[in-house]
């Protein structure tokens, strides 16, 4: 194989650079070029804008991890659950309660996590059969611009726990 010669290595970021700085001299050079440019700023703001998760769509705004099934952006039919009433009834906080288990040991760290798993299973699966497209935690809903109605789903989810096989 034919090595390039290290001589030529300056001279694609010296180009880059250069196509940069000669693409934003013409652009504000001239008239026609600014105008381009003012318009492709206004237009990049606007899209910006327009990327907001309301513009024709459905969509609620909530933190990231207080979703538990679906897309928050996209919903058109949100739902609820009490997250600390759900993780109690788990069989796992059952276990942790009744065998008194430490917080933060390791036995502890591992139940909790798989009660977090056949939580999320089961809201899936309640979501699915009440065709809900988004489930988040209870009163983490911050804005819901559609006035979308949001349904309470706690008690058919702790129903549908013990029926939920989790992986070990």
């Amino acid at each position: 194989m034919m090595e390039s010669p290290k001589n030529y290595q300056w001279i694609y970021p010296w180009w880059a650079g250069f196509t940069l700085l000669l693409s934003f001299f013409f652009l504000g050079a001239f008239p026609l070029g600014q105008k381009l440019a003012a318009q492709a700023a206004q237009t990049h703001v606007d899209s910006l804008s327009a990327r907001g998760p309301f513009e024709g769509q459905g969509g609620i705004r909530v933190k990231a991890r207080s979703i538990l099934f679906g897309s928050a952006r996209h919903c058109r039919a949100p739902a609820t659950i009490d997250f600390k009433q759900v993780l109690d009834a788990t069989p796992e906080m059952q276990q942790i309660q009744e065998d008194q288990i430490p917080k933060g040991s390791a036995r502890y760290i591992i139940l909790v996590a798989k009660a977090v798993k056949r939580i999320r299973k089961a809201v899936g699966q309640v979501a699915v059969a009440e065709k809900r497209d988004c489930v988040v935690k209870a009163g983490s809903i911050r804005e819901n611009p559609k006035n979308l109605e949001v349904v309470d789903l706690t008690d058919k989810v702790i129903e549908s726990l013990e029926d939920v096989e989790i992986g070990d």
